[in-house]
Protein backbone atom coordinates (compact mmCIF):
# COMPACT_ATOMS: atom_id res chain seq x y z
CA UNK A 1 0.00 0.00 0.00
CA UNK A 2 1.21 3.29 -1.00
CA UNK A 3 0.91 6.53 1.54
CA UNK A 4 2.12 9.21 2.14
CA UNK A 5 2.78 10.28 5.65
CA UNK A 6 1.45 13.09 7.51
CA UNK A 7 4.76 14.90 7.72
CA UNK A 8 5.03 14.94 3.93
CA UNK A 9 1.60 15.90 3.40
CA UNK A 10 1.75 18.90 5.76
CA UNK A 11 4.92 19.79 4.25
CA UNK A 12 2.88 19.86 0.77
CA UNK A 13 0.32 22.39 1.95
CA UNK A 14 2.76 24.20 3.64
CA UNK A 15 5.28 24.55 0.47
CA UNK A 16 2.88 24.49 -1.92
CA UNK A 17 -0.60 25.40 -1.50
CA UNK A 18 -1.43 25.87 -5.08
CA UNK A 19 -0.22 21.90 -6.01
CA UNK A 20 -2.24 20.45 -2.97
CA UNK A 21 -5.37 22.49 -3.50
CA UNK A 22 -4.81 20.95 -7.57
CA UNK A 23 -4.72 17.54 -6.20
CA UNK A 24 -8.31 18.00 -3.46
CA UNK A 25 -9.91 19.24 -6.67
CA UNK A 26 -9.61 16.06 -8.74
CA UNK A 27 -10.46 14.12 -5.73
CA UNK A 28 -6.68 12.40 -5.76
CA UNK A 29 -6.53 11.34 -1.93
CA UNK A 30 -2.73 12.10 -1.11
CA UNK A 31 -3.63 10.02 1.69
CA UNK A 32 -4.25 6.78 -0.24
CA UNK A 33 -2.23 6.76 -4.09
CA UNK A 34 -2.91 2.68 -4.23
CA UNK A 35 -5.53 3.46 -6.68
CA UNK A 36 -2.72 6.17 -8.99
CA UNK A 37 0.37 3.44 -8.61
CA UNK A 38 -0.62 1.34 -11.82
CA UNK A 39 -0.99 4.28 -13.88
CA UNK A 40 1.44 6.34 -12.81
CA UNK A 41 4.02 3.52 -13.45
CA UNK A 42 2.83 2.86 -17.22
CA UNK A 43 2.87 6.65 -17.62
CA UNK A 44 6.45 6.65 -16.52
CA UNK A 45 7.33 3.44 -18.45
CA UNK A 46 6.05 4.95 -21.83
CA UNK A 47 7.88 7.91 -21.43
CA UNK A 48 11.64 6.28 -20.67
CA UNK A 49 11.36 3.77 -23.02
CA UNK A 50 9.88 5.25 -26.46
CA UNK A 51 11.25 8.33 -28.34
CA UNK A 52 8.65 10.98 -28.57
CA UNK A 53 9.63 10.95 -32.33
CA UNK A 54 10.89 8.52 -34.33
CA UNK A 55 14.37 8.68 -35.99
CA UNK A 56 14.38 9.09 -39.79
CA UNK A 57 17.24 7.55 -40.89
CA UNK A 58 19.38 9.59 -43.75
CA UNK A 59 20.71 7.60 -46.16
CA UNK A 60 23.47 9.10 -47.79
CA UNK A 61 24.32 7.54 -51.53
CA UNK A 62 27.36 6.04 -51.89
CA UNK A 63 27.86 8.68 -54.82
CA UNK A 64 27.96 11.41 -52.49
CA UNK A 65 29.87 9.32 -50.37
CA UNK A 66 32.74 8.71 -52.18
CA UNK A 67 32.56 12.24 -53.02
CA UNK A 68 33.58 13.11 -49.67
CA UNK A 69 37.22 13.70 -48.61
CA UNK A 70 38.12 14.31 -45.13
CA UNK A 71 39.61 17.58 -43.88
CA UNK A 72 42.87 16.62 -42.87
CA UNK A 73 45.27 18.26 -40.17
CA UNK A 74 47.91 19.65 -42.65
CA UNK A 75 44.76 21.73 -44.40
CA UNK A 76 43.83 23.06 -40.90
CA UNK A 77 47.58 24.11 -40.09
CA UNK A 78 47.66 27.65 -39.85
CA UNK A 79 44.49 28.81 -40.47
CA UNK A 80 41.96 30.58 -37.75
CA UNK A 81 38.61 29.37 -36.06
CA UNK A 82 36.99 31.59 -38.87
CA UNK A 83 39.06 30.08 -41.87
CA UNK A 84 38.11 26.55 -40.43
CA UNK A 85 34.25 27.11 -40.73
CA UNK A 86 34.91 28.02 -43.89
CA UNK A 87 36.57 25.38 -45.12
CA UNK A 88 34.48 22.98 -43.64
CA UNK A 89 30.86 24.92 -45.18
CA UNK A 90 32.88 24.84 -48.58
CA UNK A 91 33.56 21.25 -48.23
CA UNK A 92 30.57 20.04 -46.49
CA UNK A 93 28.18 22.85 -46.50
CA UNK A 94 26.07 20.95 -49.47
CA UNK A 95 25.82 17.55 -46.94
CA UNK A 96 24.89 19.72 -43.91
CA UNK A 97 22.03 21.08 -45.95
CA UNK A 98 21.29 17.21 -47.31
CA UNK A 99 20.61 16.28 -44.12
CA UNK A 100 18.50 19.29 -42.35
CA UNK A 101 15.78 18.69 -44.99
Amino acid sequence: MVTITGSLLDKLKLKNPALYAWFVTRGIELENLTKFTSGIAMAIAIATSSPATPVKANNISSDIQASISPITPQELRGKTDIERANLVWARYGYLIRLCAQ
